[in-house]
């Protein structure tokens, strides 16, 4: 008697299984993995994903960000950087307090790469670390040349930038990508008085814990008009500020 689970060969050449063969253990395998694929596929759609491209996976030249809290903070249509009661001197001062040389970051290289940053420059004393600006200080810089250089122009004075108008293009247009970038689709209330969405809530991420990430990996940095070498910006380190209101997130 042939023993059960095994196959038996007939001499015509057929194949006869026992009770349990691994025939049909296979056969079973088979109809659960079946089964299971949709659930397996529709847990795989449903999979939590911090940096989602366009097909479910993260390009593999997007560099991951660092984490920020999510704040819901009010923004206003005339704040202190707009005052239309304010001098015109005091609103200067407000926005040439600003340092977006702030942005600028050294950290050590292997620490970037593991989180897919790309190569960068070495700080000129340390080549273990990469520099870095952080993209929103960028737009602090563009913003700067672009209001400096708008007043310079309203009121006929020469501009303080060497590149002049070629800069503001560039910032215009970099602002123009960023916008789209981020496509805010927050509904703003209008009722046509130029004001839509005064004092309206919006989602933000933390101003203050970006400053204090750049402070803790500074990379003492500072800004100049005038043409410099560029080791000559190092070594200048803030006071951990970065011009802007400290405390409560300004909005």
């Amino acid at each position: 008697m042939q023993a059960s689970g095994y196959l038996t060969l007939y001499p015509n050449g057929c194949h006869q299984t026992g009770q349990k063969s691994n025939s049909r253990r296979f056969l079973y395998l088979l109809a659960g993995v079946v089964y299971l694929l949709p659930f397996l596929y529709i847990a795989r759609l449903f999979r939590p994903s911090q940096y989602a491209g366009s097909n479910g996976h993260t390009p593999p030249d997007y560099a991951l960000r660092q984490p920020l809290s999510t704040i819901y903070s009010p923004l206003y249509w005339r704040t202190e950087y707009s005052a239309p009661g304010k001098a015109h001197s005091e609103i200067d001062d407000l926005w040439d307090a600003i340092l977006p040389s702030h942005g600028f970051i050294a950290v050590d290289r292997q620490w970037a790469a593991a989180r897919n940053w790309p190569d960068t420059m070495s700080m000129p004393n340390d080549t273990s670390k990469g520099v870095y600006l952080l993209e929103a200080y960028l737009h602090l810089h563009c913003l700067r040349i672009m209001r400096t250089t708008f007043w310079e122009a309203v009121e006929k004075r020469p501009f303080s930038h060497a590149s002049g108008l070629r800069h503001v293009e560039h910032c215009f247009d970099a602002l123009r990508q960023a916008i789209q970038c981020y496509a805010d689709n927050t509904p703003l209330y209008t009722f046509g008085k130029f004001t839509a969405g005064d004092g309206q809530v919006h989602q933000c991420r933390s101003w203050n814990e970006l400053r204090d990430f750049d402070t803790s990996h500074t990379a003492c940095y500072r800004d100049s008009v005038e043409p410099i070498p560029l080791g000559a910006h190092f070594g200048f380190c803030d006071d951990g500020g970065d011009g802007l209101e400290e405390g409560a997130d300004p909005m």
